[in-house]
């Protein structure tokens, strides 16, 4: 998955990717830029709770730079901009390009790291979207004497599957706390690498918050009986594919994120869990028709394109169900709860163990 993905040369984000309705996949930057103003709204109120200082945005997973442009865009609305930095994690430089032109009005407001571990820690907020569910993950399955971990090899010109103990201790430890009772062949993932990167999102705050919006599910969803199959999946022209070893650099592979494994993980890193909740509640609790005042002075027309487009992002055929919010907070209170979560907030669910 790792070299499918992001093999210097040929894999799928280096080679160039497609996103939108002619590509593979969309995302909600792409569908309408409510999604960039409403979190822009969740941003001025995690500045205001670190008492409205310097603020630091850091984005990592930001394609071709939409998301970063309409929350920029909506401050600078809002005459919000003092104050206010955006650090773009990228290591690509192709899409490093495409950023930098469509952020070029911003100066030196917006720089750029390969990496976020280059990053001291400042207040501010890491946010990410659909970036977790494209790390590369472990599989593992249920076999007659316990879980192995599922390798892949190459016999008779083609790629197969084996299976072997697990690669690490630290898998094992993971692999350890499965149930026991999950049936024979039963299949899941466990995503160490979204470990390894909360461990550098939290050691890039000395005050502030992690915002994760992606597609997944609580411990208790992830890992329910009827789930035999696991969630790992490669995606091509908006179809999905079971077979993720087939013409690997052509497709993305994804595996939907384990809330409660963040949650689990982050505490280790001083990340307390604040607020969780589907992707619909998150932004209506930011108020939908005073960010659509901001952006075009009010709702727009019904049966419209944009009309459809701010219902793909909050009603459940679309993603207003399929994607969740997730916020950590590092040396922040929990009280007030923050505003994308007013409508509701189910962190409770994520202390809820199979």
């Amino acid at each position: 998955m790792e070299a499918a993905l992001y093999h210097p040369e040929g894999g799928y984000y280096a080679r160039g990717f497609r996103v939108g309705r002619a590509g593979d996949f969309v995302t909600s930057p792409h569908v309408h830029p409510l999604f960039g103003a409403l979190c822009a709204r969740q941003l001025l109120d995690f500045r205001s709770r670190l008492g409205g200082g310097p603020f630091r945005v850091v984005e990592q997973g930001a394609g071709a730079g939409y998301l970063a442009a309409d929350i920029l865009g909506y401050l600078e609305r809002k005459a919000a901009l003092d104050g206010v930095t955006y650090v773009v994690v990228e290591p690509f430089e192709h899409l490093k390009a495409l950023q930098a032109e469509r952020l070029e009005r911003y100066g030196d407001r917006v720089r750029w790291v390969g990496a976020a571990a280059e990053l001291s820690p400042a207040p501010g907020c890491v946010l990410t979207n659909e970036l977790l569910d494209a790390f590369p993950v472990h599989l593992v399955v249920r076999e007659a004497d316990g879980f192995r971990e599922v390798y892949v090899d190459w016999e008779g010109g083609a790629f197969r599957e084996v299976t072997g103990p697990p690669s690490s201790p630290e898998l094992a430890a993971e692999v350890a706390a499965l149930p026991a009772d999950l049936p024979p062949g039963y299949r899941t993932e466990i995503n160490l690498e979204a470990r390894r990167w909360l461990r550098e999102a939290a050691g890039g705050l000395d005050r502030g918050f992690v915002l994760t919006v992606d597609y997944g599910f609580t411990r208790r969803e992830y890992l329910h009986p009827a789930r035999s199959g696991g969630t790992l999946l490669a995606y091509g022209g908006h179809r999905a594919f079971a077979d993720v070893l087939q013409d690997p650099g052509t497709r993305d592979i994804t595996a939907h994120v384990n809330f409660t494994d963040l949650a689990r993980w982050g505490r280790r890193f001083g990340l307390q869990p604040l607020g969780y909740a589907p992707q619909w509640s998150f932004l209506a609790s930011l108020d939908v028709e005073a960010a659509l005042r901001d952006l075009d002075g009010g709702p727009p027309p019904p049966f419209s394109p944009q009309a459809a487009a701010v219902k793909m992002l909050l009603l459940p055929q679309g993603m207003g169900d399929s994607h969740k919010v997730f916020v950590q907070g590092k040396a922040v209170a929990a009280e007030p709860v923050p505003a994308g979560f007013r409508l509701r907030n189910l962190v409770h669910r994520l202390e809820e163990e199979p």
